[in-house]
């Protein structure tokens, strides 16, 4: 949590969602992932690689957009391979963080919410999370 706390990008964008408790958001986000990508993830924030942006849409909805600033993370070899240092964990952690709430919001549509997995596990094995290393 001091992690977080310790990231004022991280907590801008924790706090951009109205009506949610900032410290349960601080929590959930610290239980999400192991200490050395939830370290990686948050130098990435600060340092402007990974952005997010909220916006409420209507009754407690949201839309929640991550955008890398860096080159296209396309992996060339090594299909499948695992991350090899804090940076490439923390841009796993922070796909996988976007596919679990952006996937999660049709739970009560299943179809569409297998229909969003299927796309982000496509998604996940093109990208070369070691690329930040």
């Amino acid at each position: 949590m001091s992690l977080i706390e310790a990231s004022p990008k991280t907590l801008a964008y924790l706090k951009s969602f109205k009506g949610l408790d900032v410290n349960e958001q601080i929590s959930g986000l610290a239980a999400s992932m192991p200490t050395e990508p939830l370290s990686g993830f948050t130098g990435l924030v600060e340092a402007g690689a990974i952005e997010f942006k909220v916006k409420t849409i209507k009754n407690g909805w949201y839309s929640t957009e991550m955008i890398v600033h860096e080159q296209p993370l396309v992996q060339t070899r090594d299909l499948g391979s695992l991350p090899r240092c804090p940076s490439a964990w923390a841009a796993f952690w922070a796909w996988f963080a976007v596919n679990v709430t952006t996937c999660g919001a049709f739970a009560p549509f299943p179809v569409a919410a297998f229909a969003c997995a299927a796309g982000f596990a496509v998604g996940g094995a093109i990208i070369d999370f070691n690329r930040g290393c």
